[in-house]
């Protein structure tokens, strides 16, 4: 399983990577946001709510996967390493955009809904992996090895015992 999600982990930096580093900004997720923005000042929400916030929300949500496949992947680290990850991540994306793209421009505010969304993500993926493993134990089963989202230890279930 471990290499499922470390493959999904790959697939989708790579997927982020290219959102991040197109040259210029991608048009089908600028019309998306400006077609979401006029749907939300068409029904009665203020003008607040669109623009910059939507952006910082969207930004939000493409880290929340990137975070809980960090956390999943690496089960040993804890929650804040991934969102570390994502912060470094974000931060080397925003630096690229500022210095080598000349029709994109790097934000602040983008590194921090990005490292915001990579947290989310992984507290949701370790309360998920605490969850099961305390699970896993009322029901008597070999629970998970390393406590709070570690990896199974069905090995040492199978392995003879030394005794």
């Amino acid at each position: 399983m471990k290499v499922v999600l470390r493959v999904a982990l790959a697939a989708y930096s790579v997927v982020v990577a290219l959102v991040l580093g197109w040259p210029t900004p991608t048009v089908p997720v600028v019309g998306t946001l400006e077609l979401v923005s006029r749907w939300l000042r068409e029904a009665g929400a203020p003008d607040w709510v669109g623009g910059s916030l939507l952006e910082f929300v969207c930004n939000i949500a493409l880290f929340v996967p990137f975070g809980a496949l960090v956390a999943l992947a690496v089960p040993r680290r804890p929650w804040w390493w991934a969102a570390l990850t994502g912060f470094a991540f974000s931060l080397v994306a925003e630096l690229t955009q500022e210095f080598f793209l000349p029709h994109r421009s790097g934000t602040v505010s983008d590194v921090v809904a990005n490292t915001a969304g990579t947290a989310i993500g992984a507290g949701a993926a370790w309360a998920l992996l605490r969850w099961r493993s305390r699970s896993d134990r009322a029901a008597g089963g070999a629970g998970r090895a390393g406590g709070a989202g570690g990896a199974g230890d069905a090995a040492a279930q199978r392995r003879p015992s030394a005794r």
